[in-house]
This record gives structure tokens, C-alpha cells and sequence, in this order.
């Protein structure tokens, strides 16, 4: 072994195990490659196939796994991505890695900067505000169509992700929660009959993913795992049935209790339901009625106990991290507004 490789990033060292299991089970790398696939797994059994070049890795494999690697926050937004260290890593050529990239761009999950290179984008709540709004709105079209077709596999494969979620009830790991998440409406995606809304309610899912994943350790742990448990189940029952109607409407009432549980974090920057708008001069929110839905001042004393306006104006996240009140853009902890880049993938 090289000192080169002795001194490898191990964060590198599992996304290479994670090709490796990826390319073994799928080849080329088409939805079968991912599916249900996890970061860790049997890599000492793929190793010699990959070795000796028999397990290539397409472009679609590469897509799929950096996705995954974004909205799990293993890529933290800002972080710069390198082509020739993707490329080594997947052992293929530059050229699949970077159309892979360029998916992921037009996705809105990276952004090319000429002169610097490709960079993993910050997560800007007043945009995700509409994506969000829109994730609602096309709950109700998945509703209206016809399934696709799921098999018992599928089922199996639904409850299997039950099964992972419910382990987790007495054991705090965020990452793992989040990635059978993601498991789930990988699976749950299959059910759309309608392909390119399937390919639209996928683009938008992984938009909004990373916000969730930003404040999945400091939200209440039993709650969360305990409302995806809900939501797996009663999915895969209607899904059994051929009854679309219902995957909607369980969806929509997770969605909304879980955006409400995000607003309850941020301060009420993300919409409680479709068609929701901020309105008013002063920064409340209303409702279609004109409602105030925050109380007279969105910056006075909250439902918590103590005022959380800094001295200069600003509301202060429960963690300390200032969002400015008229801010076009709000990030969440940890995220980089300014759009700077933070690191460079080794």
C-alpha cells in the first residue's frame, strides 16, 4: 500500500466502499445500483472485482451516490467538489463525473463557478419557502393519477425501512435516520406512474432534504423517528392497496406537521400550507384571511419564554447562529449565505 493511501481521508476511504458495493450489485449504475443501497456494506467482497477493473461505475451510479452524499450534508454546502479526486475515486474518467455534476446542477444541489469549480450550493430558506409551497401542491396531483405498479419486492423492501427506522427509537443517529429517509422515498418514488412527475417530485425532494437533516439532531429524537415509523407504515399499506388517494394524504399531513415543526426551530420561515404568503410590513405572517399567524410581533417574546432579538436586530437561532430579520436569504446553522466556499473534497 502506498503512503499516498495510508494517508487518505477516511471519509474518502468509505465513499470508495460505497462505489465499490454500488457497482457490484448494479453494474453499470442505473436505479437498480441504488436501490436501497448503503454507504457501508460488503466492500472487502467487491474489492478484487474492482481491482481489476471489472466493476465500472456509469453515470448514473455517480449521480445517485453524490445526491445521497449531499442531502446526508457528507458534501456541507460550500464545499468545492474536485473532478480528478471524483474521478480517482469511482476509477473512471473525468468525463462521466462531470456530467453527473452537471445533473446535480441543474437539480440546484451544486453550482459551477468559472475560474473556482463546482461548488455543493447553501440551502436558502426564502427559495425553499416555494419549494416547499410546491412539494404540497404536487402531493395533490400524485393523488390524482394512476400507481405504478408495486410488487410484494416493493412492499418488502418498504417494511424493511420500517424495520431500520424503529431500531433507531433509543439510539440518536441523525445520519442514519435521514439516509432511511431517503430510502424511503427512493422506494415510495417507484409508486408514481407519472414519469416526469416522478422526476419533478424527486428534484424537489432533494432540494428541501438538507434543511430537515440541518436541524435533525437538535429536534425532539423520539418524535421524529417515531413520525417516520407512522409514515412508512401507513404509505406501505396504501400502497398495497393500489390507493394513491391515501399515499397523498398521509403524505401531506406528515409534510405539514413536519414544516411546522421546522417553523416551531427557524421561526416561522417556511409555509404551514400551500399558498401561504408573508405579508404586512412589519414581518408577520398571514394567512389567506389576513390572519396574523405569529402573533403581533414576530420578534418580541415567543412561545419559547425569552426574546430572541440580538441587539442589532437580528433573530437568533436556538443555537446561537443570527438570521437577519429582512434578509432576501436565511441559512440555516452551519450553512454558508455568502455562498464562500467552505473546503475541497480530497
Amino acid at each position: 500500500m502506498s503512503a499516498r493511501r495510508k494517508q487518505a481521508d477516511p471519509r474518502a476511504e468509505d465513499r470508495r466502499d460505497a462505489t465499490r458495493d454500488r457497482a457490484a450489485s448494479g453494474g453499470a449504475g442505473g436505479d437498480e445500483a441504488s436501490r436501497g443501497a448503503a454507504p457501508h456494506g460488503a466492500a472487502a467482497a467487491t474489492r478484487s472485482a474492482s481491482a481489476s477493473g471489472a466493476a465500472r461505475v456509469g453515470v448514473d451510479a455517480i449521480h445517485t451516490e453524490l445526491r445521497d452524499r449531499i442531502s446526508l450534508l457528507h458534501y456541507a454546502p460550500g464545499e468545492m467538489l474536485s473532478e480528478n479526486a471524483l474521478a480517482e475515486e469511482f476509477g473512471v474518467s473525468r468525463t462521466p463525473v462531470r456530467q453527473a455534476l452537471q445533473r446535480l446542477e441543474f437539480e440546484g444541489l451544486v453550482a459551477s463557478r468559472r475560474g473556482i469549480g463546482t461548488m455543493v450550493t447553501t440551502v436558502d430558506l426564502m427559495y425553499l419557502r416555494e419549494v416547499f409551497a410546491l412539494r404540497l401542491k404536487l402531493i395533490d396531483v400524485i393523488g390524482e393519477l394512476s400507481p405504478g405498479r408495486t410488487t410484494d419486492a416493493d412492499v418488502a423492501l418498504l417494511r424493511a425501512v420500517r424495520d431500520d427506522v424503529a431500531a433507531l427509537t433509543d439510539r440518536r443517529d441523525p445520519t442514519t435516520l435521514a439516509r432511511h429517509y431517503v430510502r424511503f422515498n427512493r422506494e415510495l418514488s417507484r409508486a408514481i406512474g407519472n414519469q416526469p412527475l416522478r422526476e419533478i417530485a424527486d428534484r424537489l425532494f432533494y432540494q428541501t432534504s438538507r434543511v430537515w437533516m440541518q436541524i435533525l439532531r437538535d429536534l425532539d429524537w423520539r418524535t421524529e423517528v417515531e413520525a417516520v415509523i407512522d409514515e412508512v407504515d401507513r404509505v406501505t399499506e396504501a400502497l398495497r392497496r393500489g390507493d394513491m388517494r391515501e399515499v397523498a394524504r398521509v403524505r401531506r399531513e406528515h409534510m405539514v406537521a413536519m414544516l411546522r415543526r421546522l417553523n416551531a426551530y427557524l421561526g416561522h420561515v417556511l409555509p404551514s400550507e400551500p399558498g401561504t404568503e408573508r405579508h404586512g410590513t412589519e414581518g408577520n405572517d398571514t394567512d389567506r384571511n389576513g390572519a396574523d399567524r405569529n402573533g403581533p410581533d414576530r420578534n418580541g417574546p415567543d412561545r419559547d419564554g425569552p426574546d430572541r432579538t440580538g441587539t442589532d436586530g437580528n433573530d437568533t437561532q436556538r443555537n446561537g447562529t443570527e438570521r437577519p430579520a429582512s434578509a432576501s436569504r436565511a441559512a440555516l446553522p452551519g450553512t454558508g449565505a455568502d455562498g464562500e466556499a467552505k473546503k475541497e473534497t480530497r
